[in-house]
């Protein structure tokens, strides 16, 4: 099969085409030289200003003399969203990387809606995915 690496386990077009199209977009982990480091980190947008507004016109609340700063994550930034694409990506970069997902194979997935829906972006990669959710 063209792509694998020389044992012939790992789909490497595959993980490459992942890696550009999919894992560069998402919050994750990379490890150099021993250290650990957050790249694509989610977007933090601070909202202070937006809170003590809404406490002092819903609730009467003056927070405009207490020293607080609030932020918020700005997930409408990443792939998907918010909807449980974290996860989807970190599982299917380790099947991919170690082999147990190749080109041409099919992801079945049981799953309440938000997964499945992270995964189907996979599909742009040649992967299929079928989702099967319960009533």
């Amino acid at each position: 099969m063209q792509g694998l690496n020389k044992e012939g386990n790992i789909d490497t077009s595959l993980l490459e085409r992942f890696e550009r199209e999919i894992w560069s977009k998402v919050p994750h982990l990379e490890e150099k030289s021993g250290e650990a480091k957050v790249v694509n980190e989610t977007p933090l947008i601070d909202i202070t200003e937006d809170l003590r507004e809404c406490a002092r016109s819903k609730y009467g609340l003056d927070l405009g003399d207490k020293n607080l700063r609030v932020f918020g994550k700005f997930d409408s930034n990443l792939l998907a969203g918010s909807i449980k694409v974290r996860p989807a990506v970190h599982i299917v970069h380790d099947a991919i990387a170690s082999g147990k997902l190749r080109s041409g194979q099919t992801i079945f997935e049981a799953t309440s809606g938000n997964f499945g829906i992270a995964l189907g972006h996979l599909t742009k990669l040649g992967l299929d995915v079928v989702t099967l959710v319960s009533r």
